[in-house]
């Protein structure tokens, strides 16, 4: 799923947009790994004032890096959904606090679930990185246009459409006549 599943590998099929998802995920991942300071023991208290505004900090990392990122984790049914479902509702220290032992759990799991996934997913893209700077300027145009075709199916067909409709009417007014 992180590495194969068709949002994961969707909009990564030139360099520079495989470096830019490569580098959305560190800043995910970063911030996930900082919120698992506060939920990756579901035991842990907050323990002063400071340890909920920097919760609340946290929250909001998580969610910032989300936003515009593949659909393969942090969305229902998916790995870290939880944890991102927190995220953008952005709740306070409170509610965290008052959260039960089991929700607490479930929110750790999801948290560690979401983190494997995150990191599998970034060492996937690095073999695609890796691989992809190997490969010559035509092998790296022809995955760029392969990419294009699998990422934009209803524009290709719409562009193979107006091209046959162009062909035809022009056939039929300069050849016809």
């Amino acid at each position: 799923m992180a590495q194969e599943s068709t949002p994961a590998t969707r909009g990564i099929g030139t360099l520079p947009l495989l470096i830019e998802r490569i580098e959305h995920t560190r800043r995910l991942l970063t911030a996930w790994q900082r919120a698992g300071k506060y939920l990756q023991n579901p035991t842990r208290q907050l323990a002063s004032r400071a340890e909920e505004k920097d919760l609340t900090m946290r929250w909001s990392g998580i969610n910032q890096h989300l936003e515009g990122y593949p659909r393969f984790v942090a969305q229902p049914g998916r790995p870290g959904y939880r944890v991102a479902a927190l995220a953008r509702l952005e709740i306070s220290a409170l509610m965290f606090k008052n959260m039960g032992p089991d929700q607490r759990a479930d929110l750790t799991r999801d948290w560690e679930t979401g983190r494997r996934v995150l990191l599998l997913h970034r060492k996937g893209l690095l073999q695609r990185f890796k691989a992809l700077r190997r490969a010559s300027g035509w092998r790296r145009g022809v995955r760029a246009i392969r990419s294009t075709l699998n990422d934009h199916p209803g524009w290709v067909v719409a562009s193979v459409a107006v091209t046959g409709l162009i062909s035809v009417l022009v056939y039929w007014l300069f050849l016809t006549h």
